[in-house]
């Protein structure tokens, strides 16, 4: 049986799909489940065929800076933003040089949701959570 997952970013929230043998996560994740299989003739509305689950709070800086250290020594896929390091609301410094960079958290905004992220930095973070959170992309 394959569980629908969702990790929530902010006001943006993503939802995959993912056999319960392969979702392997160093970053903790906590999910809720959400849905109650046969309930989809209950209501019009909000009725869910399949049980899933979704994450309880926001990605968090640590969280997305291990994802950052995990991916983006080079940057390529431009996961990192300037505005997580140089804006009052952002939570993630980058230090180094392209192949090298090192992404750490600013000082007390580890549990911060992490912000700056668009829907394809989003996404591949799922996708990141879902083979396992290798090294690279």
């Amino acid at each position: 049986m394959k569980l629908m997952r969702a990790v929530v970013f902010g006001t943006l929230s993503l939802v995959f799909v993912c056999a319960p043998a392969n979702c392997l996560y160093a970053v903790t994740i906590d999910w809720v489940s959400i849905g109650n299989r046969g309930n989809e003739s209950e209501n019009e509305f909000g009725g869910v065929a399949y049980a899933y689950r979704i994450g309880k709070y926001e990605v968090t800086n640590a969280q997305y800076a291990e994802f950052l250290n995990a991916v983006a020594a080079t940057d390529s896929n431009s996961l990192y933003n300037g505005d997580m390091e140089s804006k009052i609301m952002g939570g993630i410094r980058r230090t180094g040089s392209n192949g090298s960079y090192c992404y750490t958290v600013k000082p007390g905004r580890d549990d911060y949701q992490v912000v700056y992220v668009s829907y394809f930095d989003a996404m591949r973070f799922v996708n990141w959570l879902e083979n396992g959170q290798p090294n690279g992309i």
